[in-house]
């Protein structure tokens, strides 16, 4: 658990969040718990106090003068809370399934606490309505010849409510089913991580990921001579951080097993406007740069074993955290392939023109 830990802790988007968004001792008392963000908000202050001072002349030094902190009372709350995190959160979890789980709960706590602030809410333009209002949850819009095209959201009512943390890492993905005979269904779906299919044979690198997830795939008849269908997924949002899951773990004939393979990636990632809806790309235009942020790597061949290791980025330079030790390492090195460890999930932000 401490490497997805690791890589939440070091986006300023959720430490903001978390640390600003605090209920006061009457609205606890009233009912309005936060126990993952009140968690949260403990290991950052820890992570913050224990920071060794600023003495160190370089990165390989601050390294060393780190200390070790506890994070029990995350592991608490996610006991409590998480029904399918019911083993000893010490060991090995599923890190971009716990990372889902972890966003997915701060941002019903925040939300909850922001519907009691409906002021923060206008001044944060954090408005409600990333759903719709219609009760069977669709609705329709006009295609490129006219035709009516029926479009649904997958989106809670939790959901709805935007926070600064779904603002800040919910991807949405467009689903078009063109069925022969059939007016084209559109679903909208959210994802915290975004999966990549890697396990084709070509797909070699992140690039080939996205377009083997995104592409346009025929669909077929019981007979599979005859085309009966499209489905095309693209991208209809882009968030400011785009956290990418390479599916790495399947299941085969005699149980899970792993994908050991390198798919390339680089510390800049193009949006190509062949991912994107148009929705899409009239928003962010055909020129969506991310640079690399955080890299979870797995190590191990097997599925369920093995562990977890993060490599971030810091003001400083590039660091790898392993449990207990922190060593500076190249981006190069972050990279390159890796013998006994392979990326599982990659934590892109979105270039600005203040980082540019």
């Amino acid at each position: 658990m401490n490497a997805p830990l690791q890589l939440l802790a070091s986006l300023h988007e959720l430490r903001d969040s978390v640390l600003t968004l605090e209920p006061t001792p009457n609205e606890v008392m009233a009912g309005l718990r936060q126990p993952l963000c009140e968690a949260f908000r403990a290991l950052l202050w820890n992570m913050r106090t224990s920071r060794p001072p600023h003495t160190s002349t370089t990165l390989e030094q601050s390294c060393r003068a780190a200390t070790a902190i506890s994070a029990d009372q995350v592991y608490r709350a996610v006991h409590k809370l998480g029904p399918h995190f019911k083993t000893d959160m010490r060991e090995q979890q599923d890190a971009e399934e716990l990372l889902s789980f972890l966003l997915d709960k701060l941002h019903l706590e925040v939300a909850a606490y922001l519907e009691k602030h409906p002021e923060l809410m206008e001044e944060g333009d954090l408005s409600a309505g990333a759903g719709n209002d219609d009760a069977e949850g669709g609705w329709h819009e006009a295609s490129s010849k006219g035709v009516g095209v029926s479009v649904n959201t997958v989106e809670t009512h939790d959901r709805q409510v935007e926070t600064p943390i779904s603002s800040a890492f919910t991807v949405r993905m467009r689903s078009t089913l063109d069925m022969k005979g059939q007016r084209r269904s559109v679903t909208i779906q959210p994802y915290h991580c975004l999966p990549l299919d890697i396990e084709p044979e070509h797909v070699r690198s992140l690039h080939d990921a996205m377009r083997e997830t995104l592409r346009n795939e025929p669909l077929y008849a019981s007979s599979q001579d005859e085309v009966i269908g499209h489905k095309q997924l693209l991208l209809e949002t882009l968030p400011p951080i785009l956290l990418l899951s390479l599916k790495r773990f399947s299941y085969g004939p005699y149980g899970p097993i792993k994908l050991q393979k390198h798919v390339k990636f680089e510390a800049e990632l193009c949006i190509d406007p062949e991912f994107m809806s148009p929705t899409a790309r009239q928003i962010h235009g055909s020129d969506t740069v991310y640079e690399l942020a955080a890299v979870l790597f797995h190590h191990g061949s097997e599925s369920h074993q093995g562990h977890y290791t993060c490599c971030r980025s810091t003001s400083e330079g590039w660091i790898e955290l392993n449990d207990t030790r922190v060593s500076p390492i190249a981006l190069t090195a972050v990279c390159a392939p890796r013998s006994g460890a392979d990326a599982y999930v990659l934590c892109y932000r979105k270039r600005t023109a203040a980082s540019a």
